[in-house]
């Protein structure tokens, strides 16, 4: 197996830990613990342990945590639009869901053409 993949399906596991981990709290704990332990960037630390496994200078993962830092907007709005669509409908599960992708679709296009426009990559 070529040592990336093994990398990536490693990423994958650890990943899938923390996710678990955050939902394991969120449904049996309380959902403000949950919050509170997924506002913790764990899912940073296995993509920015990837880039460094591939060999990506901590510049580059700099330039990534940075430019994930001005992108929580984009997560910020997001979350507040799904959470605000679930309380407005009593049933269901996925719509809320996707109009939250719409949503999240919309703001990552303006975060990603602000960024291109004003040429800002070089601030991260």
């Amino acid at each position: 197996m070529k040592k990336w993949l093994f990398d990536l399906i490693q990423n994958f596991f650890v990943g899938g830990a923390i996710v678990a981990s955050i939902s394991y709290l969120a449904a049996f704990m309380s959902p403000l613990a949950g919050a509170i332990w997924w506002a913790f960037p764990l899912s940073l630390i296995p993509s920015m342990y990837y880039m460094h496994k591939q060999g990506q200078s901590n510049k580059k993962i700099s330039q990534f945590v940075l430019a994930t830092t001005y992108a929580l907007g984009v997560l910020f709005f997001t979350t507040l639009a799904i959470g605000n669509f679930y309380k407005e409908q009593k049933t269901g599960f996925w719509l809320p869901l996707v109009k939250g992708a719409g949503i999240w679709a919309i703001l990552g296009a303006i975060y990603y053409a602000i960024v291109k426009y004003f040429n800002l990559e070089g601030n991260f």
